[in-house]
């Protein structure tokens, strides 16, 4: 019977990575990927004619899908440098703690970001005309 104590393999294989190298190597990943899609959101500002908010939620969606692709590609590196082979534990490892908090913290802003949108329609029909009619 397994001792309750005991940590789980998930747990042991979270343990020997080395998080200070990935926190390293994460760093300018996050900001080289953040500038990229900021450029990208600036480009959405339609100036007077408001701001394409799909567009602007699929740019954040697509930087927590890039982010959370970069990180996981950190973690494989940063254990295969450790010489550690790739097995089911090692990813299933990662997810929990390490991937999901990226992609949640990456998509909360464009949910917020959507409803900020969704709520200034409500009090304004006219932005709403004006959205169908930019997009026709």
């Amino acid at each position: 019977m397994d001792n309750p104590q005991e940590p789980s393999a998930q747990a042991r294989t979270w343990a020997q990575i080395d998080h200070q190298l990935v926190s390293l190597k994460q760093e300018q990943a996050v900001k080289e990927i953040h500038e990229k899609h900021e450029q990208r959101r600036r480009a959405c500002d339609k100036g007077n004619s408001g701001t394409d908010f799909a567009a602007v939620v699929k740019l954040y969606i697509e930087e927590a899908s890039e982010s959370a692709e970069n990180l996981f590609q950190i973690y494989k590196e940063v254990w295969e440098k450790q010489g550690m082979p790739r097995t089911p534990d090692f990813l299933r490892s990662i997810m929990s703690p390490g991937l999901l908090p990226v992609i949640e913290a990456r998509t909360r802003p464009s949910v917020e970001q959507l409803a900020v949108c969704l709520a200034g329609m409500q009090e304004n029909p006219a932005k709403i005309a004006m959205s169908k009619h930019l997009r026709a």
